[in-house]
C-alpha cells in the first residue's frame, strides 16, 4: 500500500521473490524478474543477490546501473538461511557484518547511499541515492540484538535467526 501510495512510479529494486507482487499491487516497475526463464534474468538476479551481500557500494552501483528510485529490502534477506532464501542462492552463508544486507536490516543509520522512508515488520523501503535521516522506529524484526550475533574468528557474522524469529513471535525479547 505504502509504495502503491508514495512510490510516484519510480523504478523498485525488490528481491525477486516479491517484485511480481509489487509489480501487480502497487503498480509500480520492478527490477527483478520472478522466473528464471532466461539466461538474462538468472544473470541479473544473481549480480543483485552478489551486490546485495557485498558492500553498500556495489549495491548503489547495482542500482543506479538499473534505474533503481526505490529500494525494498525484504527481511527474509537476512533471516532465511534456508536453502529456499536469499542468502543460500548468494552463497553468503557466512555474512560479512558490512554486507549491504546486514546494514539495510540492522543498521541503516550507517549507510551513505540509501535512506530509510518506510517499514513494517517484514520490509523496509529505502530511497536510492539519498543519506540517511535518524534512527528508525523500533521494530523487533530489525534488533540485531534478538538473533544473538557471533562474529567468527574469519570475521563472519552468524545469527540465530530461527531462535530471534521464535522469540519475537512469542513476544519475548533478549533485551
Amino acid at each position: 500500500d505504502w509504495l502503491k501510495r508514495e512510490g510516484r512510479g519510480r523504478p523498485v529494486l525488490a528481491g525477486y521473490g516479491i517484485s511480481a507482487s509489487l509489480l501487480a499491487y502497487a503498480r509500480t516497475p520492478t527490477l527483478l524478474h520472478p522466473k528464471f526463464e532466461t539466461a538474462g534474468v538468472r544473470r541479473k538476479t544473481a549480480a543483485y543477490l552478489q551486490a546485495l551481500f557485498g558492500g553498500e557500494e556495489e549495491l548503489f552501483r547495482f542500482c543506479r546501473d538499473h534505474g533503481a528510485g526505490l529500494l525494498v529490502h525484504g527481511a527474509d534477506a537476512i533471516l532465511d538461511d534456508t536453502p529456499d532464501g536469499p542468502r543460500y542462492a548468494s552463497g553468503a552463508l557466512g555474512l560479512r557484518a558490512d554486507a549491504a544486507a546486514v546494514l539495510l536490516h540492522f543498521h541503516p543509520e550507517l549507510l551513505r547511499r540509501f535512506r530509510l522512508v518506510h517499514q513494517n515488520r517484514d520490509f523496509r523501503v529505502f530511497e536510492v541515492g539519498a543519506p540517511p535521516s535518524g534512527e528508525p522506529p523500533y521494530e523487533p524484526v530489525y534488533d540485531i540484538g534478538q538473533y544473538k550475533p557471533r562474529t567468527a574468528p574469519d570475521g563472519t557474522l552468524s545469527l540465530d535467526a530461527a531462535g530471534g524469529n521464535e522469540r519475537i513471535r512469542a513476544g519475548a525479547s533478549l533485551i
